[in-house]
């Protein structure tokens, strides 16, 4: 049981943090990440815990890739800002 909370507490870590990877937070983002929450308080059980799990990282790699210009320039413009603070 404590390994399937971990889990999915970890994946909708994830799957948020790359939502936030574009520096847009839209109202679909949120209303995405919301409505995966709330299917676990509503089906709580373990069995449901482990696909809404799978189902965040699936649609992180979905979003990884159907994004991948834009979460690039932010991370080349992330590494930039880093390197002229050195």
């Amino acid at each position: 049981m404590a390994r399937e909370e971990i889990f999915l507490t970890a994946a909708q870590s994830l799957f948020g943090t790359v939502l936030l990877l574009t520096l847009k937070f839209d109202l679909w983002k949120a209303f995405a990440l919301l409505s995966l929450f709330l299917i676990q308080f509503f089906l709580p059980f373990e069995r449901v815990h482990l696909v809404l799990a799978w189902t965040y990282l699936a649609l992180t790699v979905i979003y990884l890739i159907i994004y991948r210009r834009q979460n690039w320039a932010v991370l080349l413009a992330y590494r930039s800002a880093v390197a002229t603070r050195r």
